[in-house]
């Protein structure tokens, strides 16, 4: 069995805690998937209370934040794709959601009618 942080980082103005809609804890995560060339099969499920949203602090500081933790067995993660999907805070605590990040920037306004963005949202896994 082998584990697959995923860390993710973004450059963000005036919104914190991105993270995926449904929360980083989605008991519902698991995949199980078959290869169609060799047929070999695996399964890969998120590992509940392992990870937590990006922070406006993690994105001033240019750090990854650690967002899930996968548990994959056959199977091992070379890419993440952003796409839709994705919420986050406003700095006076109003959800924003349904965030696509498919082409890698997000700009709206906030209750204060003040711009925010997100942008050039980057991720790695690392092995633990």
């Amino acid at each position: 069995m082998v584990k697959f942080l995923l860390m993710i980082s973004a450059d963000m103005e005036k919104l914190t805690n991105l993270q995926p809609e449904a929360g980083v804890n989605d008991a519902n995560f698991l995949y199980s998937f078959k290869c169609k060339l060799c047929a070999k099969s695996g399964t890969v499920t998120m590992v509940r209370d392992s990870g937590r949203p990006l922070s406006l602090a993690d994105s001033k500081a240019r750090e990854f934040a650690p967002l899930m933790l996968f548990d994959c067995r056959g199977y091992e993660p070379l890419d993440f794709v952003y796409g839709r999907g994705w919420k986050a805070e406003s700095l006076k605590g109003r959800e924003i959601g349904n965030i696509d990040l498919s082409n890698h920037l997000f700009e709206q306004h906030d209750e204060e009618g003040n711009n925010v963005r997100i942008g050039h949202p980057r991720a790695k896994f690392e092995v633990k």
